[in-house]
């Protein structure tokens, strides 16, 4: 039986889709806030996006894909980026402004 997408194409598209997060991430915020540190902090999560789908990888090869222990390790790696993400963005970024936006 022949794959979908073979590793290769699978690949491809991830580094796609985080260069995509990496400059859209950064011009989106800029827009948003005209902030240099938003900027960075959401352009630098498409290089974090890449660094979580290469662990997810190593995990994978090692543990197996029908792994229960690999599909632990891996919900407590990108939950636990979505619980601390938002801690380093208020210690990176500070605290949003509260003051209302004019148009």
């Amino acid at each position: 039986m022949k794959e979908l997408i073979s590793e290769q194409q699978a690949e491809w598209i991830v580094v796609a889709l985080c260069f995509a997060v990496f400059i859209g991430g950064a011009v989106l915020a800029w827009v948003k806030t005209k902030r240099i540190r938003p900027a960075i902090f959401f352009g630098a999560l498409g290089p974090w996006l890449y660094v979580l789908w290469r662990l997810y990888n190593l995990i994978e090869d090692h543990y197996g894909l029908d792994s229960v222990e690999a599909l632990g390790i891996n919900a407590v790696l990108i939950i636990g980026s979505g619980v601390v993400l938002p801690f380093v963005y208020t210690a990176f970024c500070g605290r949003p402004s509260s003051k209302p936006r004019k148009n």
